[in-house]
Protein backbone atom coordinates (compact mmCIF):
# COMPACT_ATOMS: atom_id res chain seq x y z
CA UNK A 1 0.00 0.00 0.00
CA UNK A 2 1.71 2.99 -1.08
CA UNK A 3 0.94 6.73 0.08
CA UNK A 4 1.57 9.50 -1.50
CA UNK A 5 2.94 12.58 0.18
CA UNK A 6 4.16 16.16 -0.55
CA UNK A 7 6.49 17.51 2.31
CA UNK A 8 6.85 20.94 3.28
CA UNK A 9 9.16 22.26 3.38
CA UNK A 10 10.63 19.42 1.18
CA UNK A 11 13.14 18.16 3.57
CA UNK A 12 10.76 17.67 6.56
CA UNK A 13 10.10 14.10 7.87
CA UNK A 14 7.22 13.52 9.73
CA UNK A 15 6.66 11.11 12.12
CA UNK A 16 5.18 7.64 10.48
CA UNK A 17 3.16 5.04 12.84
CA UNK A 18 0.55 2.56 13.21
CA UNK A 19 -1.97 1.92 15.68
CA UNK A 20 -1.63 -2.10 14.64
CA UNK A 21 1.08 -4.04 13.79
CA UNK A 22 -0.28 -6.05 10.50
CA UNK A 23 0.72 -2.78 8.85
CA UNK A 24 4.44 -2.89 8.49
CA UNK A 25 6.64 0.00 7.17
CA UNK A 26 8.64 -0.51 4.07
CA UNK A 27 12.50 0.19 4.99
CA UNK A 28 13.14 1.86 1.75
CA UNK A 29 10.63 4.25 0.02
CA UNK A 30 10.86 6.59 -2.73
CA UNK A 31 10.56 10.24 -2.44
CA UNK A 32 6.97 11.25 -2.11
CA UNK A 33 6.02 7.97 -1.03
CA UNK A 34 5.23 6.41 2.31
CA UNK A 35 5.05 2.10 1.80
CA UNK A 36 3.37 0.12 4.22
CA UNK A 37 3.46 -4.06 3.67
CA UNK A 38 -0.33 -5.35 4.39
CA UNK A 39 -0.28 -9.59 4.97
CA UNK A 40 -3.54 -11.35 4.24
CA UNK A 41 -6.04 -11.35 6.90
CA UNK A 42 -6.12 -14.59 8.06
CA UNK A 43 -8.20 -14.60 10.79
CA UNK A 44 -11.81 -14.70 11.04
CA UNK A 45 -12.58 -11.08 11.71
CA UNK A 46 -12.54 -7.88 10.08
CA UNK A 47 -9.63 -5.51 11.22
CA UNK A 48 -8.72 -1.47 11.25
CA UNK A 49 -5.27 0.06 11.70
CA UNK A 50 -4.80 3.91 11.78
CA UNK A 51 -1.89 5.34 10.14
CA UNK A 52 -0.51 8.53 11.42
CA UNK A 53 1.84 10.43 9.02
CA UNK A 54 2.34 13.52 10.91
CA UNK A 55 -0.77 15.30 11.86
CA UNK A 56 -3.41 13.61 8.90
CA UNK A 57 -4.60 10.17 10.07
CA UNK A 58 -5.80 7.10 7.55
CA UNK A 59 -7.79 4.38 8.99
CA UNK A 60 -7.52 1.22 6.97
CA UNK A 61 -9.59 -1.84 7.15
CA UNK A 62 -9.46 -5.11 6.04
CA UNK A 63 -12.39 -8.29 6.21
CA UNK A 64 -12.61 -11.15 7.36
CA UNK A 65 -9.87 -14.28 6.14
CA UNK A 66 -11.08 -16.94 4.47
CA UNK A 67 -12.44 -19.37 6.87
CA UNK A 68 -11.62 -22.57 5.01
CA UNK A 69 -10.34 -25.48 7.25
CA UNK A 70 -8.67 -28.88 5.54
CA UNK A 71 -7.33 -32.04 7.13
CA UNK A 72 -5.72 -34.98 6.32
CA UNK A 73 -6.49 -38.76 6.85
CA UNK A 74 -5.31 -40.69 8.41
CA UNK A 75 -2.63 -38.76 10.62
CA UNK A 76 -0.04 -41.63 10.74
CA UNK A 77 1.94 -43.70 8.30
CA UNK A 78 3.57 -46.89 9.53
CA UNK A 79 5.31 -48.57 7.51
CA UNK A 80 7.71 -52.18 8.14
CA UNK A 81 10.43 -52.35 5.93
CA UNK A 82 12.50 -55.61 4.62
CA UNK A 83 16.23 -53.71 3.83
CA UNK A 84 16.66 -53.81 0.07
CA UNK A 85 12.95 -54.83 -0.66
CA UNK A 86 10.48 -52.28 -2.42
CA UNK A 87 7.57 -51.59 0.12
CA UNK A 88 4.28 -50.94 -0.87
CA UNK A 89 2.98 -46.96 -0.77
CA UNK A 90 0.64 -45.53 1.81
CA UNK A 91 -1.55 -42.74 0.95
CA UNK A 92 -3.87 -40.20 3.24
CA UNK A 93 -6.30 -38.11 1.56
CA UNK A 94 -6.65 -33.81 1.94
CA UNK A 95 -10.06 -32.91 2.75
CA UNK A 96 -11.60 -29.43 2.45
CA UNK A 97 -15.15 -27.92 2.29
CA UNK A 98 -13.94 -26.03 -0.93
CA UNK A 99 -12.12 -26.96 -4.56
CA UNK A 100 -9.97 -23.94 -5.05
CA UNK A 101 -7.16 -24.84 -2.27
CA UNK A 102 -3.64 -24.86 -3.21
CA UNK A 103 -1.54 -27.46 -1.37
CA UNK A 104 2.21 -27.39 -0.76
CA UNK A 105 3.54 -30.85 0.54
CA UNK A 106 7.18 -31.42 1.93
CA UNK A 107 8.85 -34.06 3.17
CA UNK A 108 11.33 -33.49 5.86
CA UNK A 109 13.55 -36.73 5.13
CA UNK A 110 15.17 -38.04 2.54
CA UNK A 111 14.05 -41.04 2.45
CA UNK A 112 10.12 -39.87 2.12
CA UNK A 113 8.82 -39.46 -1.40
CA UNK A 114 5.22 -37.41 -1.61
CA UNK A 115 3.12 -37.51 -5.08
CA UNK A 116 -0.34 -35.96 -5.24
CA UNK A 117 -2.92 -36.07 -7.56
CA UNK A 118 -6.79 -34.77 -7.49
CA UNK A 119 -9.69 -36.74 -6.37
CA UNK A 120 -12.88 -36.63 -8.30
CA UNK A 121 -14.43 -36.02 -5.39
CA UNK A 122 -15.03 -31.77 -5.14
CA UNK A 123 -12.25 -30.81 -2.37
CA UNK A 124 -9.90 -33.87 -1.87
CA UNK A 125 -6.71 -34.80 -3.27
CA UNK A 126 -5.52 -38.09 -2.59
CA UNK A 127 -1.26 -38.25 -1.61
CA UNK A 128 0.98 -41.50 -2.32
CA UNK A 129 3.57 -41.84 0.24
CA UNK A 130 6.41 -43.89 -0.59
CA UNK A 131 9.64 -44.59 1.20
CA UNK A 132 12.82 -45.35 -0.11
CA UNK A 133 14.72 -48.86 2.16
CA UNK A 134 17.97 -47.57 0.38
CA UNK A 135 17.87 -44.52 2.79
CA UNK A 136 16.44 -46.09 5.74
CA UNK A 137 18.88 -46.88 8.65
CA UNK A 138 17.97 -50.28 11.14
CA UNK A 139 15.71 -49.90 13.81
CA UNK A 140 12.75 -47.01 13.90
CA UNK A 141 12.98 -43.82 11.34
CA UNK A 142 10.84 -40.99 12.11
CA UNK A 143 9.68 -38.38 9.80
CA UNK A 144 6.84 -35.67 9.09
CA UNK A 145 5.06 -34.64 5.89
CA UNK A 146 4.20 -30.83 6.47
CA UNK A 147 1.35 -29.93 4.48
CA UNK A 148 0.16 -26.70 4.08
CA UNK A 149 -2.81 -24.58 2.23
CA UNK A 150 -2.36 -21.25 0.97
CA UNK A 151 -4.78 -18.57 2.21
CA UNK A 152 -6.53 -20.43 4.63
CA UNK A 153 -7.56 -19.52 8.77
CA UNK A 154 -6.01 -23.10 9.83
CA UNK A 155 -2.27 -23.98 10.19
CA UNK A 156 -0.11 -26.83 8.38
CA UNK A 157 -0.63 -30.17 9.24
CA UNK A 158 2.25 -32.31 10.36
CA UNK A 159 1.68 -36.17 9.28
CA UNK A 160 4.15 -38.51 11.49
CA UNK A 161 5.96 -41.25 8.91
CA UNK A 162 7.07 -43.91 10.66
CA UNK A 163 9.59 -46.62 8.89
CA UNK A 164 10.55 -49.65 10.97
CA UNK A 165 13.69 -51.56 9.24
CA UNK A 166 14.22 -54.92 11.67
CA UNK A 167 17.68 -55.31 13.45
CA UNK A 168 20.31 -58.02 12.54
CA UNK A 169 20.36 -60.96 14.86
Amino acid sequence: MDIRVAFTPPACKPTVAASSAWPQLAAATPAGLIRYSVPPNLTGDPRAAAIQIGEQRIIIEQPAGNRVFFAAVPGRLTFAVTKGKKTEPKRFALVSETTTLTYSIVAAQPWIQATAEKDKRPGQWNVEIRVDPAKLKRGRNEGLIRVTAQGVFSGPVDIPVVAEVPLIR
